[in-house]
């Protein structure tokens, strides 16, 4: 019984030896915390809105992650793979809800095992979800965010605030925002804008984007004749396409998420200036029923969206796979599932090491995937005009 106390003891003073050797290591290195995975098999998590109007292309998506996964055997190098699919929508609004994505994020970092993360859908949506994930020493690669400010410099602390530890470890198989931005400027300059309202919906990702095209566009002779930012969380006001009409626009550009107030203030716009052009981000490219939707408006509406590229082969094995055809977009999570299990197969003897997982994956994003298109709605659908952007 003497003897315990010694022994715990020696015991304390070499946990803290271990922490201080810990501490040294990681102070050597690159600042992301070098974390180990124990055991024989690692997890993918992915994050998307199961719910409301951008669950049948999120559904697709992560039949499209799972496709991949069981094509390379449920393994990458050394280890088998486990995939856990996460809702990231409140079922009241149908919308990606922060708090969501955040319990989702957190509850990937939690598991011993994660080795990556997939997310978000929506631009803006990872903003919420990777700091938490960057904090866990995690990969996050996102199979359709758009938004600029994760890996650009922008006027809120762009990028560096989204990488508390320091180092980047988010990867994407698309574009970034400010090719969008250019792509809608200059399809405003082959269309002989010269009179611009742009309106926004306060979020994160579509002022960022509005803030974009605004420069852009005076840069290239286009008056911003008006900036308006609104709450979609209500109905479009009252007297804003009059407001609008006022300023005798050539064009009109929402940079917003596509919902109910998206389609009303498109349709509201449309109503009251029915020359102007009418343009949306990518984030109402997405939308399936946004041609059925948007009503005469849609005789007017140009969207740039992300062009997933050729599919090769990949439409008839997903088909073969789920007896349907998939979303356009569905593509995107194929090649994000792609891009963790190559990270891993090439971190070959380190696949464990989530540190080298990051390296090889932010390395290999890097090589094209997808670009910008024009879009405009045909017959009730979205069909690309004009050469990539």
């Amino acid at each position: 019984m003497l003897r315990r106390p010694a022994a715990l003891g020696l015991a304390l003073v070499l946990v803290i030896a271990l922490v201080i050797a810990g501490s040294l290591a990681c102070g050597r290195d690159d600042g992301v915390e070098e974390s180990r995975i124990i055991g024989d098999t690692l997890t993918i998590y992915s994050s998307l809105p199961l719910q409301g109007p951008l669950a049948p292309v999120a559904r697709d998506i992560v039949r499209a992650e799972k496709l991949a996964l069981k094509e390379a055997g449920g393994r990458a190098g050394e280890y088998d793979v486990s995939y856990v699919s996460l809702d990231s929508s409140d079922p009241e609004t149908g919308r990606w809800d922060p708090a969501r994505v955040a319990a989702n994020a957190r509850r990937a970092i939690q598991t011993p095992n994660t080795i990556a993360y997939l997310g978000e859908l929506e631009s803006g949506a990872s903003a919420i979800s990777l700091p938490i994930v960057n904090e866990g020493g995690i990969l996050q690669v996102s199979p359709r965010d758009t938004f600029g400010g994760l890996t650009q410099p922008g006027g809120r602390g762009e990028p560096e605030k989204y990488y508390p530890s320091g180092v980047r470890n988010f990867a994407r198989v698309v574009p970034a925002g400010d090719r969008q931005a250019q792509a809608l400027v200059d399809a405003m300059v082959s269309q002989d804008v010269e009179r611009l309202v742009i309106a926004d919906d306060r979020k994160l990702s579509g002022t960022s984007l509005g803030d974009r095209v605004a420069r852009l566009a005076e840069d290239a002779d286009i008056e911003i004749v008006d900036r308006k930012r609104l709450d979609p969380s209500g109905e479009v006001p009252e007297g804003l396409g009059r407001d609008v009409q006022e300023e005798q626009p050539d064009a009109f550009f929402y940079s917003g998420a596509y919902d109910d107030f998206a389609v009303e203030l498109l349709k509201t716009v449309h109503a009251h200036v029915p020359t102007a052009l009418l343009y949306g981000s990518d984030d109402l490219a997405i939308a399936p029923d946004l041609p059925r939707r948007a009503g005469p408006a849609a005789q007017r509406l140009e969207v740039t969206g992300v062009d997933p590229g050729d599919p090769g082969d990949f439409e008839r094995r997903f088909e073969a796979e789920y007896g349907e055809r998939p979303d356009r977009q569905a593509i995107l999570g194929y090649r994000a599932m792609q891009l963790v299990l190559d990270a891993i197969r090439l971190a070959g003897p380190d696949a464990d090491s989530r540190r080298e997982v990051i390296r090889r994956a932010v390395g290999l994003a890097g090589r094209p995937h997808a670009r910008f298109a024009r879009y405009r709605i045909e017959r009730d659908r979205l069909v690309r005009v004009g050469p990539h952007l």
